[in-house]
C-alpha cells in the first residue's frame, strides 16, 4: 500500500484558497481518506494543494462526487466502496476462530511468568498449547514436558480466537457459524466444532 502513503505524503504545488473552497476541500480530503481506508488529518494552517483538486470544486462537484471521479483510475466506485467499509467494521468488532488449542489447567510450570504473557486472557492457570490440529497441541505438550496426557492433569480441548480467548468446542462452533468459517455445515458433528470443520 505504499502508493497510498505517497498519495498523501508527497509534496504538492501550493495554490491559494479562500472562502467556501476551504470548507469544500476539508470535506473532500475526509471523504478521500475514508475511500482509501486510512486516517488523514488536515492541518488547516497549511494549505498545500494540487490544482487537480481545485478543478473538481470549479466543476461544481460535491466532495463525494469528486472522490468518485478522482478514484476512477483505481476502478473503485461508490457501490464497491461501501461494502468495504462495512466489512472492515465487522473485522474490527468480530471475533474469529484462529486455531486449535488445548488448555492444560494443572500442568506444572517451571518458571513463574504472568499468565498474560503466556496464555489467552481467560486462562489464568497452567498452559495453553495451540496448533493446526488438536493432536499437534497434545504432541507439542508431550515433547516439551515429557508427560503423557494421563499425567498432565485436568485439560480441555478448544480453540484460540482472534481476541486471544480460549473457547470451548461448543462456543467455538457458535463463533465459527456466525463468522461463516465452517466449510460444510452438513458435516458438523453435534454441537461442537472440530478443526476439520474449518480447514
Amino acid at each position: 500500500m505504499n502508493w497510498i502513503k505517497k498519495l498523501f505524503r508527497k509534496k504538492q504545488d501550493s495554490i491559494s484558497v479562500s472562502g467556501s473552497f476551504n470548507e469544500w476541500y476539508l470535506q473532500y480530503r475526509s471523504e478521500l481518506a475514508k475511500a482509501f481506508s486510512v486516517d488523514y488529518a488536515i492541518e488547516i494552517a497549511s494549505w498545500t494543494l494540487r490544482k487537480n483538486h481545485e478543478k473538481y470544486f470549479i466543476k461544481g462537484l460535491s466532495p463525494k462526487e469528486a472522490v468518485l471521479e478522482y478514484m476512477q483510475p483505481y476502478e473503485i466506485n461508490q457501490l464497491q466502496m461501501q461494502p468495504n467499509f462495512e466489512e472492515m467494521a465487522k473485522q474490527i468488532n468480530s471475533e474469529r476462530i484462529i486455531c486449535a488449542a488445548v488448555w492444560y489447567k494443572e500442568i506444572q510450570i517451571k518458571k513463574e511468568i504472568p499468565y498474560a504473557y503466556t496464555n489467552p486472557i481467560n486462562c489464568p492457570t497452567g498452559l495453553v498449547f495451540c496448533g493446526h490440529r488438536h493432536g499437534q497441541c497434545i504432541y507439542t505438550k508431550c515433547a516439551i514436558t515429557g508427560l503423557r496426557d494421563a499425567e498432565s492433569g485436568n485439560n480441555e480441548q478448544g480453540f484460540l480466537t482472534s481476541k486471544n480467548r480460549f473457547v470451548t468446542r461448543e462456543e467455538a462452533l457458535i463463533i465459527a457459524l456466525r463468522e461463516n468459517q465452517v466449510m460444510n455445515i452438513k458435516k458438523i458433528r453435534g454441537n461442537v466444532l472440530y478443526s476439520e470443520d474449518l480447514y
